[in-house]
């Protein structure tokens, strides 16, 4: 998916990037508009916050925590979380 438009995705918290102020997550769910899709196992992806303060949070979720997260892709290339639900 490239994420063009915001759309809700669930999945678990893999780490922190080492690199930039983001979170790898391992795809689980995709929701279609009308119900939840399974996605093909393994796949990760990096997931920008929208801010600082979203960033703060994420440090203080454990590897593994699972996450459901509105993303869409910036205008700079990153998917961006817009929101998002601890489950």
């Amino acid at each position: 998916m490239r994420f063009e438009n915001p759309t809700r995705i669930e999945g678990r918290i893999l780490y922190l990037d080492t690199y930039d102020d983001a979170v790898w997550i391992e795809w689980e769910k995709v929701f279609d508009g009308g119900s939840w899709k399974a996605v093909p196992e393994g796949r990760q992806f990096i997931v920008y916050p929208r801010d600082a303060a979203m960033m703060t949070l994420f440090k203080t979720f454990q590897k593994g925590s699972p996450l459901r997260v509105i993303v869409q892709r910036g205008d700079d290339g990153k998917v961006r979380a817009l929101s998002f639900d601890e489950l």
